[in-house]
Parts: structure tokens; C-alpha cells; sequence
């Protein structure tokens, strides 16, 4: 039983550093804007995004722009 126990603290030890370990790698603070499967923008979340706002533009005469609903 002792040797069980040894092996499911080694088993749960490496589980818990790998689960970390991927997490802290996995995080990432560049924001990608892709359009038909390409990179169009890559902008650092930090420095150069303050808010990200999605609506539809609606086109008048003139090309001038406006929110849609």
C-alpha cells in the first residue's frame, strides 16, 4: 500500500506541474485579426487595444459610416 500511495503522490505531483505549466505558457497577450483564414492584424492587448466593439456598418450616401443595430 505504501507503494501505491507514492506512486499517486508522483502521479499527482507531475499532473499538477504539467496542468500549470501549460497554463502559464498558454496565455498570450497579442490579439490576431484574420479575415478568410489570413493575418490581417496583431496588436499587443497591453499597449495598443483599449476596447474591441463589434457592430455591423451601415453605408449612406457620401461614404459616411454609421452603427447598425
Amino acid at each position: 500500500m505504501n507503494i501505491i500511495n507514492k506512486l499517486v503522490f508522483v502521479f499527482l505531483l507531475t499532473s499538477t506541474f504539467s496542468f500549470s505549466f501549460s497554463t502559464v505558457t498558454a496565455q498570450n497577450d497579442t490579439m490576431y485579426v484574420m479575415k478568410n483564414g489570413n493575418i490581417v492584424g496583431k496588436y499587443n492587448v497591453n499597449t495598443e487595444v483599449d476596447s474591441v466593439i463589434f457592430y455591423q456598418l451601415v453605408t449612406q450616401s457620401g461614404n459616411t459610416l454609421l452603427a447598425g443595430n
